[in-house]
């Protein structure tokens, strides 16, 4: 009895279960198409939310650039007034360095117009060359210079000033103070104006007066005997050779005399060789005497032996005049 009982009761309460299954259908259904919505407006939403990011990067990075170049405008400027500031400061420094230099310096460091006129003189002026540049300034360079050496110093000069580059190892002789004449040598370089137009030269210039004077001692060691003054063996003998292939080459003739001197051994055993070297002296003196002109040479070969070169001669008349000449003046005596 009690199942029968309990069927029928479910049985009567059908209706009831099917009223509530639709109505939870329906809200099921609103619930979903409102969570639908829900998600449609959130991705909508996210959506505008991206591109409102996108657009503040933008305009971000549209900032930054206008900012950076804004920047770098101001810098380009402030770098500009620091180099400019820099360099004035450099330029001071380098005046400073270069009077320095200049007014310490062992050389005399000069400046030219491109006339040729001095416009400034270092103060080693006065130590090396006597003057004050009082003396110089204004003046034209020539004023100073030896005249055989002026044509050279003047074709430097306006070397340098047309081809606007450095020139170097003029040699030439400066007038000293007192009036002596002091070789030096130049290096140069042009100067120009701020607009780069030539303004003049600066040139530093050394004394080498004394290596001038060892390098005629060492020339005269080498080319003439000490004892005469005469050319020495090597070159007289080196003379010859060239006046000989000139001779051949020009088709031209040249005498050529050897002389010795008899019995002048006699003289050093007698008389000591004090006395003979003045014999050897007073001979060669007498053989330069006897010769034509400067084209002719004398040279002494060893001890009392003698060569003489008359190169272009026109005929044998011409040298048998010539050493008529020496043997009469070798004939008079000479006191000893």
């Amino acid at each position: 009895m009690p199942n029968s009982i309990s069927q029928t009761m479910s049985f009567a309460d059908v209706p009831n279960t099917a009223v509530s299954r639709s109505k939870y259908e329906r809200e099921k259904a609103a619930r979903e198409a409102a969570e639908k919505l829900l998600e449609k407006k959130s991705y909508e939403l996210y959506s505008a939310n991206i591109k409102l990011k996108e657009m503040a990067m933008h305009f971000e990075a549209i900032a930054e650039e206008k900012t950076k170049e804004l920047l770098q405008a101001l810098e380009k400027n402030e770098l500009a007034l620091e180099i400019s500031q820099l360099a004035e400061v450099r330029l001071s420094i380098s005046e400073s360095k270069f009077r320095s230099f200049v007014e310490n310096a062992n050389d005399i460091v000069f400046t030219l117009n491109t006339d040729g006129i001095f416009d400034y003189l270092s103060p080693r002026l006065t130590e090396v060359l006597g003057y004050q540049d009082r003396d110089l300034l204004g003046k034209h360079f020539s004023t100073v210079i030896h005249p055989e050496d002026l044509p050279s110093c003047a074709e430097f000069f306006k070397r340098l000033i047309t081809r606007l580059k450095p020139e170097a190892g003029l040699e030439y002789r400066v007038r000293h103070a007192d009036g002596s004449w002091h070789w030096h040598d130049t290096n140069a370089a042009p100067l120009f104006d701020k607009n780069e137009n030539i303004s003049g030269m600066l040139g530093i210039g050394r004394d080498i007066h004394q290596r001038k004077q060892d390098e005629e001692r060492l020339f005269q060691l080498a080319n003439f005997d000490m004892l005469t003054g005469l050319a020495n063996r090597s070159s007289i003998l080196a003379r010859l050779e060239r006046e000989l292939a000139q001779a051949k080459t020009e088709n031209t003739s040249l005498a050529v005399m050897f002389s010795d001197l008899n019995n002048f051994k006699e003289i050093n055993d007698t008389h000591g060789h004090a006395a003979g070297d003045k014999v050897l002296h007073t001979i060669a003196e007498r053989l330069q005497l006897s010769v034509r002109n400067y084209t002719d040479a004398v040279g002494r070969l060893a001890g009392d032996e003698f060569l003489i070169i008359l190169p272009n001669i026109k005929d044998r008349n011409t040298a048998e005049k010539v050493a008529q000449r020496i043997k009469k003046c070798l004939s008079d005596a000479i006191k000893i």
